[in-house]
């Protein structure tokens, strides 16, 4: 479920935002018993937050 609903939100790399608006939109498509966390663990790097999901 989490695979193909993040598949959608990421429409082959068209998807514009960053991590937590990802994680967002996501969650939208989930149902209640099925929600993914965006738990952030140790230093936060802002600079990777501020990125676009997936970018090398």
């Amino acid at each position: 479920m989490f695979t193909a609903q993040m598949l959608q939100v990421w429409s082959d790399g068209a998807f514009k935002g960053i991590h937590r608006r990802f994680h967002r939109s996501i969650v939208r498509h989930m149902p209640p018993y099925q929600t993914p966390n965006y738990f952030r663990a140790g230093k936060v790097d802002s600079e990777f937050e501020a990125q676009t999901p997936f970018k090398v």
